[in-house]
């Protein structure tokens, strides 16, 4: 396996055998949207992905994938998550026993997760529960996930979230959804880059299928009050913010204090903030307040 124009690690005339339907060759791709140029053993693409099996089994006369000398376009992948993925068809065994021994930390658990998507793409099944659940693993460790997340770290556990819930497995979608708000949430102990900062999850967050965990972010903006001067937000954040803040501080004016004197808060509650997740979204939904129509009348 090699990039750019780098000698192959095998060539066409290699002809390694893998059953007496299958002759070796390099394939050709190219990643990101730069399309790096990598050429890959055909027959390391096979070993765990039934797509690639497929395709480069022989004979095939009706497959012009499998034919043509042509790269494949694959500049919808993630340049770091297609070389943890091509880490994983290559690792010799000594490469692999040394990445296992290492300490079970961010860098480690986002190639796990890197691995799992590629696989995913490629129909690698066990492949993908191998690596979720090694990940899982490493994030069931509360204080080793709240130091070690970082914002690659939750872009990947987002978008495997997303190809679980379509995958129709709802509960290792939710799980991965979970360490991000947690994370998010951090309060005491070892603290995540996210809980002191967590505009950047905004950017992969945006999206209806992850809505619990952008409104979770606003909670979190809400309680540590520095959003309103932060240039990192766009309009529509604003806007949500600004719905939350006066949802939340009539809710909390609304809600009698347990003694006799009377204390209102205008800032959301930790426990809200939990909440948010699942019923308490509608605090930051522009449509409660009218606000969607009023904008477009107003451009």
């Amino acid at each position: 396996m090699t990039s750019g124009g780098s000698k192959p690690a095998f060539s066409a005339g290699d002809q390694l055998q893998y059953g007496p339907e299958f002759t070796d060759r390099t394939v050709e791709f190219k990643v990101g949207r730069d399309g790096q140029l990598f050429r890959v053993s055909a027959g390391r693409l096979i070993m765990r992905s039934p797509l690639f099996k497929e395709m480069f089994t022989l004979p095939q006369p009706s497959n012009p994938i499998a034919e043509s000398d042509a790269a494949m376009d694959l500049s919808d992948i993630d340049l770091d998550e297609f070389n943890a993925y091509l880490w994983f068809i290559n690792a010799d065994p000594i490469s692999a026993q040394k990445f296992f021994a290492r300490p079970s930390d961010g860098d480690k658990c986002s190639m796990l997760f890197g691995i799992a998507i590629l696989s995913h793409r490629f129909q690698a099944g066990d492949v993908v529960d191998w690596a979720i659940k090694e990940g899982l693993a490493i994030l069931h460790n509360r204080d080793r996930y709240l130091s070690e997340m970082d914002v690659k770290l939750a872009g990947r556990l987002l978008r495997m979230s997303s190809l679980l819930r379509i995958a129709g497995d709802t509960v290792r979608a939710a799980a991965c959804k979970k360490v991000v708000c947690d994370a998010i949430d951090a309060q005491g102990g070892p603290a995540s880059s996210l809980s002191w900062d967590p505009v950047p999850v905004l950017s992969i967050a945006r999206s209806d299928e992850h809505r619990e965990v952008l409104f979770h972010v606003y909670h979190k903006l809400l309680r540590m009050g520095t959003w309103k001067d932060d240039a990192r937000l766009l309009a529509i954040d604003r806007r949500r913010l600004l719905c939350g803040y006066y949802s939340c501080a009539v809710e909390a004016a609304s809600t009698p204090a347990p003694h006799h004197r009377q204390h209102y808060s205008t800032a959301p509650s930790r426990k809200l903030a939990t909440e948010c997740r699942g019923e308490q979204c509608h605090h930051f939904e522009e449509s409660s307040w009218n606000l969607c129509d009023e904008v477009a009348n107003s451009n």
